[in-house]
């Protein structure tokens, strides 16, 4: 099946999923801004794949802790995260999201503050117990200035 026909953007049928994936990346939000590694992952799969602002891959759970928690040690760290599109699978059973970013951070080599704007592509999967996990999130930037 072509890929365009596979994916279905109706609003009014998938509403409700796309309000639960909705809250469920504004909860992310609020605990990178809380500064809490432990909430900002919770919704990653055991088996997810993060890819980093500047292509760093960690694969599975343990690993993007790991990497969440040297990233919001970062006193400086700002995000400001535009949510976009969300699209579902005719099955329901799967999703992706896009959304806008922009960041700051402390670069760790030079202790200078780096300014970046980027893209996020998100893929969820449903979970037996009606919950959504992601599963791969890719971050791709570029400084700003």
């Amino acid at each position: 099946m072509h890929p365009e026909c596979a994916l279905s953007v109706g609003k009014a049928r998938h509403s409700r999923r796309d309000r639960g994936d909705r809250e469920a990346g504004a909860g992310q939000i609020a605990a990178i801004t809380a500064r809490d590694p432990a909430s900002a992952t919770s919704l990653y799969a055991d088996d997810a794949v993060f890819i980093g602002d500047r292509g760093e891959t960690s694969r599975g759970k343990e690993a993007i802790v790991a990497g969440f928690k040297s990233f919001l040690s970062d006193p400086a760290i700002k995000v400001d995260y535009k949510p976009g599109a969300k699209v579902f699978s005719e099955s329901g059973d799967m999703a992706y999201s896009t959304a806008e970013y922009t960041e700051t951070y402390t670069d760790s080599a030079t202790k200078k503050l780096v300014n970046i704007k980027g893209t996020n592509l998100s893929v969820w999967k449903k979970q037996q117990d009606g919950s959504w996990k992601l599963v791969a999130d890719s971050n791709p930037a570029g400084p700003t200035g």
